[in-house]
């Protein structure tokens, strides 16, 4: 049986999101800035993906499964119901692939996913043990999930969790500059916002991006790729 844990207060907002916040939400995913940070995770998730199923856990707006249909056969949960919604009426011909869940209560099926992927979320939970063994279990054997967390919180007791939850750590990405900021000091966050105040009026090339993001010393995620045994 799938344990659930108290829901944060982080969880307890997102559940009560309205449909003009997801709009809105979804709106932004367009602008310059977000399409990058997009296909940087793209490309990161496209190189340990494994063929099958790929749960988008939580959806969100949408950020990343659009892209991966077609080549996967995408399903995706979340704790807000209009998230599932606006899922469900974006995609109707696969409307039942989106269904309510969150880390606290991921629900079902068991064992029955071949990737999933959590983005810049798991920070937020409040007891990150017990909502890696629930989300473990929803992983097949020989499956991958991909999640974010800071790197301070990749600890001994984090991999002591991913081992009891039958889970195998198989690369660690460092990645996201621009979530770091509240480590820089104050020329360095000054060159970000300048950095970040191009992309946003189209005047930086991905592969710029790229660069910067590559090269900057403070990162504001990690990337752990795990592998169920």
């Amino acid at each position: 049986m799938i344990k659930p844990v108290e829901k944060s207060v982080y969880s307890q907002h997102f559940e009560n999101l309205t449909s003009e916040y997801i709009e809105g939400a979804a709106a932004e995913l367009e602008r310059p800035f977000e399409k990058f940070r997009t296909k940087h995770d793209l490309s990161i998730l496209k190189k340990y993906l494994v063929p099958g199923n790929v749960l988008d856990f939580p959806i969100g707006t949408g950020r990343v499964y659009p892209s991966l249909i077609g080549e996967f056969e995408v399903y995706g949960k979340d704790i807000a119901p209009p998230y599932v919604t606006f899922a469900q009426e974006r995609y109707p011909e696969i409307a039942s692939h989106f269904t309510n869940g969150s880390f606290e209560d991921p629900g079902e099926p068991k064992e029955f996913f071949d990737n999933i992927y959590s983005l810049r979320v798991l920070n937020n939970v409040n007891d990150l043990h017990l909502a890696v063994v629930n989300t473990s279990k929803l992983l097949k054997s020989g499956g991958i999930w991909m999640f974010n967390l800071p790197p301070a919180r990749v600890t001994d007791d984090l991999l002591h969790t991913l081992e009891v939850s039958g889970l195998e750590l198989q690369d660690l990405v460092s990645y996201d500059w621009v979530s770091s900021v509240k480590e820089m000091g104050r020329i360095e966050a000054g060159v970000r916002s300048r950095f970040i105040g191009l992309i946003k009026r189209g005047l930086v090339p991905f592969f710029l991006y790229k660069l910067i993001d590559g090269l900057m010393p403070r990162k504001g995620l990690s990337m752990l790729v795990v592998k169920k045994k």
